[in-house]
Formats: structure tokens, sequence, C-alpha cells
């Protein structure tokens, strides 16, 4: 059974790329039915499957030794989603690799499936390796070239290579109480309304 957010994600990477929807909208509607839990983590794999795109296609690569536009269209997706699990979280191997096989099988893919798990496993023994091999720039932090250009030509390497890192790190969480500032009596402590921003 394939978990429900990563379904949900490869949904949105799918819609992304193949039918140039907007991130976001995509994702309203593959999250709709989605647990508060599942949809956070179907957000962070969608969001950051689409954002490290570039860095993700060049690991598949060279990793799995096919280009990535003469993929399957659900191949590639599950490609895309299991490399940023690889390399950017801490999800087990085992789990994205039968995820992403699920997904593929779903697609009535079946004779692609070995392809998939095979390339799952590498990229599971080499993805973070080889993100953490790339030197500093466009590619390792998945910009294009043209951004990269006209930052360093505008502020200088270093701080064009801090721009991107810094733009790729995830949003500060900003807690804020209900309410009003002052002091709670005791018995209220542990029930804190709290809104995420």
């Amino acid at each position: 059974m394939i978990a429900p957010a990563r379904r949900a994600a490869f949904e949105v990477v799918r819609r992304v790329f193949e039918e140039e929807a907007y991130a976001d909208r995509a994702f309203t509607a593959a999250a709709e039915k989605l647990s508060a839990g599942d949809r956070a983590l179907a957000q962070r794999l969608a969001y950051g499957t689409v954002q490290r795109v570039r860095t993700i296609d060049f690991g598949i690569e060279e990793i799995g030794k096919r280009p990535v536009a003469k993929l399957d269209i659900a191949v590639r997706a599950s490609l895309r989603l299991a490399a940023y699990q690889l390399a950017w979280t801490s999800e087990p191997v085992h789990a994205v690799a039968d995820d992403a096989v699920e997904l593929v099988r779903a697609a009535k893919l079946e004779r692609a499936v070995p392809f998939t798990n095979a390339v799952v496993r590498r990229l599971g023994r080499s993805m973070r390796g080889l993100v953490a091999s790339l030197p500093p720039g466009p590619l390792r932090e998945s910009y294009p070239d043209w951004i990269y250009e006209t930052w360093v030509r505008d502020f200088g390497i270093d701080e064009a290579i801090e721009l991107m890192e810094a733009q790729n790190e995830p949003p500060e969480l900003v807690v804020r109480s209900e309410d009003p500032v002052g002091e709670r009596s005791e018995e209220h402590t542990s029930e804190l309304p709290v809104t995420l921003i």
C-alpha cells in the first residue's frame, strides 16, 4: 500500500512537470482528503522535489544511467520523489523503494517496476553522497545557471552561493498564542491554544 502522503506528492510532481500545473494548486487538489500530518509530509515532499529537480535529475541520470527525459512519466515522477527523499530526508530506503515501485505499478507500468526498484536502491546508496560531492553552485543548489550568473555579477560568487543556500532552507516556524500577552493561571498552562503562521 502506498503511503497517502507519498501518493499525493507523486501526483503534484507529475502534474507540475507533465502538465505545467502550479505546485500550490496541484497540491490543494491532491491533498484535499489527507490528515494534517499526511498533508504536511506531502507538502514537504512535493515542494522539495519541485525545488530540487535540477539536482535530482542530475542524480538520476548519473546513478540510474538513463536520461530522465526518456523515462515514462510515472517512472520519472516516482524516481524524482524517491531521489528527493533519499537525499534530503531521513526516510528509510526500503520504504521509499516500496512506494516508488507501487506508484509505478499503480500507473500500470509493470515492465518498469524492476528498473524503478533497481534505480531507487542505487539512489539510496549514492544520492546523498553525490549531492554532497557537488561543488557549491547552481547544480548543487538546483538553480538555473542564468540566476547564478546574474547573482555572481551583481553580488559576487560567495554571496550568490549564500543566497542560493538560504533560499533552499525551510522557512522559520512561528507559533503565536491566541490569547493576549500576559500571565496565565497554572490550570490553563497545558492547554495553550496556538496558531501556526
